[in-house]
């Protein structure tokens, strides 16, 4: 029988390069304001100012989609998964290299971004190798596109149910064979997203102009 994918659920996932912010004590306190104090003291925490520019991203695509502007509208779970306090939807978030990212749904979601390497080395190679135990093929060939898939695939979907990556590697392989996996490439990195049930998947760029 032929899916209607209008008929689907729809999952919206926006995405904020991060490198177009400014950061500073003073931009902090004014043009930010509306963001949360939650994100707002994490990234004033960080030492790296990328890490803080990643937490800023994160408060301000809460902020500008779905309005969460206090401590009160958002809280998290016992292994770090985001709920909105009115449970209106369901979302996820991740954050890596330049790239913030909100995942928005009406069902369980989770997302997950992870920059492309050059090239897969050794280290690659085997963080893929932890993960995936003995699901992994140590001679198959990976290219940098292959690598962001399966990486951000495997943290996508463990964040469906907010266990963590503390399952046992048959079981997180066990996972990704039964939900619904959406990928992107944008801008040199793997956004993946998942859910456990079929949907229309939507991608927006945010601009903020600073």
């Amino acid at each position: 029988m032929e899916i209607m994918t209008n008929s689907l659920p729809t999952v919206k996932c926006y995405v904020l390069n991060v490198q177009k912010l400014m950061i500073s004590r003073l931009m902090m306190a004014a043009k930010y304001e509306s963001v949360s104090p939650y994100y707002l003291t994490k990234a004033a925490n960080c030492k790296s100012k990328q890490n803080q520019l990643l937490e800023l991203g994160v408060g301000l695509l809460l902020e500008r989609e779905l309005g969460v502007h206090s401590v009160n509208d958002i809280y998290f779970g016992q292994h770090g998964k985001p709920y909105l306090a009115d449970h209106s939807r369901e979302i996820s978030i991740s954050h890596a290299g330049s790239l913030a990212v909100l995942a928005i749904a009406n069902q369980a979601v989770g997302v997950d971004v992870e920059p492309l390497p050059d090239k897969v080395d050794r280290n690659s190679r085997l963080a893929l190798k932890k993960a995936y135990g003995d699901n992994y093929d140590e001679q198959a060939d990976i290219s940098p596109q292959r690598f962001g898939e399966m990486w951000t695939q495997l943290e996508a979907t463990v964040k469906l149910d907010g266990q963590g990556l503390w399952l046992d590697s048959q079981l997180r392989v066990g996972q990704i064979n039964n939900v619904s996996l959406h990928f992107t490439s944008y801008n040199q990195h793997m956004i993946c997203t998942a859910t456990n049930e079929l949907a229309n998947f939507k991608f927006d760029s945010i601009k903020f102009t600073v």
